[in-house]
Formats: C-alpha cells, structure tokens, sequence
C-alpha cells in the first residue's frame, strides 16, 4: 500500500508480521470503516479519526548511526470525503498537528523541555493551495500555539511521491542543543485505492514518542526506555 522500500521491512513467517508504520494499519481500518458509511450513504461526509502507540520495527540502517531499528510512535489517521474548496484537507491539518502540539506541550509537566518547536507546511500542488493553507492551517494555529514558530517550506524534498497536495513536518531544539525532527504526516491516496473511490481523502502522520523521551526527557527518562540501534 505504502512506497516504501522493502529493504526496510523485516520479514516474517507466514501469517505473522512485525508493524514497520502503524499508519499501515490504521489506513486499513480507515478504509473499512469508510466502506461502511459508504454503502450506508455514498455520499457520506462523515470521518473516521483513529490513533495508536505502537512499537514499529525496521531493518536496520548500518549506513546511518543512530537510526534505531525498533522504536515507538503515536500514528494518526483521519480517513474522509473530499468536500470541496480543500476544506477537508485543510482542516485535518489543523486538528493532526494541534494533537502532536498538545502532546509536546503537555510533557513539560514530566519534566521534558521541548524548545523552539517549528511547523513547516509544504504544498504540494504548486502552490495552488498555498493561500488556503495560510488562512485555514498557519494563520488559525499560529493564534492557538503562539509560542510555536510557523511557516511554508518550499524547499521539502523529501516525501514528494509518497505524500500528495500537503504535507507537513514538525522540529523542536533539544536541551543540548540539536534540532531534531519529531513528527511528520501528509495526504495519501490509500484509502481511495483500496475503497475505488477518487473522492476518498487520508491524512497521516506519527510522532516519534521514544525520540521524545531519550534526547528531550530529564536523564531518567532516557537512561530508562531509550532502545538504541542493534
């Protein structure tokens, strides 16, 4: 379903398997859900919105130091129906990347100092929705999280091909020092492919829960759950 390498996946016997994205999983049980309402109204509007923390395990990556080859995220899907104007995109933006701020925010109260966290938003169509996405996306999250930095980043190569329309990544600067990217997600076509249905639309994103812990936890914390590369 997903472009990503098969390098990347460990594979296992038969009818057994290891998570290597929980976004997978839960775009399955999107679509499932999405069959439903569909055959109830087919022109069904209403979303499905579903989220899991999950252990995810890759191949690892000897080429790249620090690259864990198990680790934990929180997955994010909402699975809709295209309603004109970008309004579902827009909007399923704004909540995905509220929920990953509510979560960095919340964990000061653990004793995690997360600074200088920043949002980057990429169009993806040109720039066709680059004025819809500053008036639904920045400008509305800019005024709820003033202390996070906002802005476009034309730039992005990465995830073009894998993500359509918008996708978006979010940075923060550890206590030492280092910027480091915490989360990411965008637009794919899942859904519609495996339900038939052009109008189907899917954000995902995740969230790297255990990066969070070991580079921007109190010493505790990462000395205690950090899982580093075999």
């Amino acid at each position: 379903m997903a472009t990503a390498d098969q390098n990347k996946v460990v594979t296992t016997v038969r009818t057994t398997e290891v998570v290597a994205d929980a976004t997978n999983v839960l775009a399955l049980e999107c679509a499932v859900r999405r069959r439903d309402l569909l055959r109830r109204d087919p022109r069904s509007r209403r979303r499905v919105r579903l989220a899991a923390v999950h252990r995810v395990v890759r191949a690892q990556s000897y080429a790249a130091p620090g690259m864990a080859a198990h680790f934990t995220m929180l997955g994010l899907c909402t699975a809709g129906r295209d309603e004109g104007s970008f309004a579902f995109e827009t909007t399923a933006l704004a909540e995905q990347i509220g929920v990953h701020l509510d979560l960095l925010d919340s964990v000061h109260t653990l004793g995690h100092r997360v600074t200088e966290v920043r949002v980057s938003v990429t169009d993806l169509t040109a720039g066709r929705h680059r004025r819809t996405l500053r008036e639904n996306v920045l400008n509305p999250l800019t005024q709820a999280y003033p202390s996070t930095a906002f802005a476009f980043d034309d730039d992005r190569t990465g995830g073009r091909g894998y993500y359509r329309d918008a996708c978006f990544e979010i940075r923060a600067t550890t206590p030492a020092g280092d910027d480091l990217n915490l989360g990411d997600g965008g637009f794919v076509t899942w859904s519609a492919d495996l339900l038939g249905n052009a109008k189907e639309r899917l954000l995902i994103s995740g969230l790297g829960l255990e990066r969070l812990c070991e580079r921007f936890g109190p010493p505790a914390c990462g000395d205690q759950t950090a899982i580093r590369p075999m």
